[in-house]
């Protein structure tokens, strides 16, 4: 016997209704009422908007479905790519892998909101990248959107992000599908594929993670089995698991039937594979549809690949010997936005809230060493520490070039330039500048990037050693190709707009983005506990990073949730010692 094959049961019943009559009359059990005919008189009171597939509704719903595959088959048609005892095995979600799963996806989604009003829900996908559907930012005039998290450990009491929508990634939805009468094919969808990416001002994702994308030959499959992560009517509520079918002539939208409400556009579908089935947009009759993720799969996966940060270490060598790093996200999402190519953020500060410490700091840039250094034919790192007040600092440059293998040949001046002509001022300005042009000529076009490493002086520098500094800081920010990171010297003037967010963006003044010191939070040790555990491999119960942060600062003095970093030492202590207990002795060595 020859098998013909069809796409959905819909479509079955419509060609082959003799073999759909006998079919449902070998699986309806003891319902003699039931068959096709009544089904189809059933879908005509019900004003269907088709009646084929509102009987294949009804078998999903009577749970016969997969039976009356197994039977058209026995009759010669298939229904389907797969079959249906395969799809059953292969589409149920892991309960092993779902407890740990719901818990990350609680982190992963979020909010939309569009002028201070709940417009849809949407997942990260980046470390600052979060995917969504192009009708809930249709609105937002000025291309900014908030986006809001669960607060949590991981992110503190405000979740609350700020972001930009990349318009390179945006794709409408159909002028139909917007006024209820979605299109009846495929042609009526082409380059319509209701998606938006939004770019944050923070990376959120290297605290919290973020959902991982299909392979490039993923595709839907009826009856697959899909989580919905959202937030229905705006609110946190969970998240919803389904079953997706095939629309007749249709493979750019499919529809499912899980407890989507106004608030749920643009959450994501995830299979049981965890990763990115589609994204949900709206009603589809008594349905619901989605956007299958292979439509944009390709654009979305470059901008992924390139929303990469250095890597965030939870230790500087990567082993529980190192020093850990506790709470200093900003600094390495500054980091990740100063060298992005074409990025305005040209310099980090590194300042204090309580200037009589020295906590910290050389710390700061022992981490920000320690990750440069992993790309050494990228990154150049020229570190400056001041030996007395009176040292001058564009020797100390020219000699810590020469350590680095680099030699440059330090400025001289020139008529009407120097000191005795003009102002101390405009000299220095002009050795600077002069200097710093040298220095850019390092660069190889481009290719390397020269960092520029400041450690505080404890006992202050005099005025002429600090003009030879500003100046020295307003030539950098203004060079496409050198960096400056300045720890401590709170005193020193910023040539270029200071910002408290590490956003990357290609227009715009030039920046440098200030990390405040002085305090750390509970929600820090978190993050280093779930880092830790990443690197070290170790399986623990969801929750385990909480519990473990909360006896990490047992005993220890709190002000609204905020820890001084006087108490660092011991937390680090803590965090190490627990760490060493639950990891394996051939990985934590």
């Amino acid at each position: 016997m020859s098998t013909e094959t069809c796409d959905s049961i819909a479509e079955a019943i419509e060609i082959y209704r003799p073999e759909s009559e006998a079919a449902l009359l070998a699986v309806r059990g003891s319902d003699q009422r039931l068959t096709i005919a009544g089904l189809l008189v059933g879908a005509e009171y019900s004003a269907a908007p088709d009646p084929y597939e509102f009987v294949e509704e009804q078998l999903a719903n009577l749970g016969l479905d997969i039976p009356f595959i197994e039977a058209m088959r026995a009759r010669g048609v298939s229904i389907g790519p797969d079959d249906p005892i395969d799809i059953l095995q292969q589409t149920n979600f892991d309960d092993k892998q779902l407890v740990p799963f719901l818990s990350r996806a609680g982190r992963q989604k979020c909010r939309i909101d569009v002028k201070g009003e709940v417009a849809g829900s949407g997942c990260l996908v980046g470390p600052s990248l979060v995917l969504t559907a192009w009708h809930v930012i249709r609105s937002a005039d000025d291309g900014r959107v908030q986006v809001r998290f669960r607060s949590s450990d991981s992110l503190g009491a405000n979740a609350l992000i700020n972001g930009s929508i990349i318009d390179a990634l945006t794709s409408q939805c159909t002028p139909e599908e917007l006024d209820g009468k979605p299109p009846t094919d495929d042609a009526g969808y082409d380059g319509f594929n209701d998606v938006a990416v939004i770019r944050l001002d923070s990376a959120v994702g290297t605290r919290v993670g973020f959902l991982d994308l299909p392979s490039p030959d993923h595709m839907l499959r009826t009856n697959d089995d899909v989580c919905l992560m959202h937030f229905p009517n705006g609110g946190d509520e969970g998240v919803t698991f389904s079953r997706v079918r095939k629309i007749r002539r249709i493979t750019k939208r499919w529809k499912y039937r899980p407890g989507a409400m106004p608030g749920s556009s643009g959450g994501p579908c995830v299979n049981t594979k965890y990763v990115l089935a589609g994204i949900h947009q709206g009603a589809w009759g008594r349905e619901k549809r989605l956007v299958p993720t292979r439509l944009f799969l390709e654009q979305l996966a470059t901008a992924v690949a390139n929303d990469k940060v250095p890597p965030t270490p939870w230790s500087l060598n990567d082993s529980l010997d190192g020093q850990l790093v506790l709470g200093r996200d900003l600094l390495f999402e500054a980091l990740a936005s100063a060298n992005r190519p074409g990025s305005r953020t040209r310099g980090i500060r590194i300042k204090r809230t309580n200037l009589s410490s020295e906590t910290g700091l050389n710390f700061s840039l022992d981490a920000v060493t320690a990750v440069l250094a992993r790309e050494p034919k990228r990154n150049v790192t020229v570190r400056i520490s001041f030996e007395g007040r009176d040292e001058a600092i564009f020797p100390l440059i020219v000699r810590g070039l020469a350590s680095a293998g680099h030699d440059v040949t330090p400025p001289l001046g020139r008529p009407g330039a120097d000191h005795v002509d003009t102002t101390l001022e405009a000299s220095v300005n002009e050795a600077a500048r002069m200097l710093v042009a040298n220095i850019e000529s390092l660069s190889d076009n481009g290719g390397r990037r020269i960092w520029f490493l400041f450690e505080n002086a404890p006992g202050g520098i005099r005025d002429v050693v600090r003009y030879q500094f500003e100046a020295f800081f307003a030539a950098v920010v203004n060079q496409p190709n050198l960096r400056i990171i300045i720890a401590g010297f709170e005193t020193i003037s910023t040539p270029v707009p200071e910002e408290n967010t590490a956003r990357y963006i290609e227009s715009g003044p030039v920046h440098v983005v200030v990390d405040y010191m002085g305090e750390f939070t509970k929600s820090d040790i978190v993050t280093l506990f779930r880092r830790a555990g990443e690197a070290l491999r170790l399986e623990r119960a969801p929750g385990w990073t909480e519990d473990e942060a909360g006896d990490a600062v047992r005993g220890l003095t709190e002000t609204n949730g905020r820890y001084d970093l006087r108490v660092i030492e011991t937390v680090i202590d803590r965090v190490r010692a627990r760490l060493r207990q639950l990891a394996p002795t051939e990985t934590a060595s």
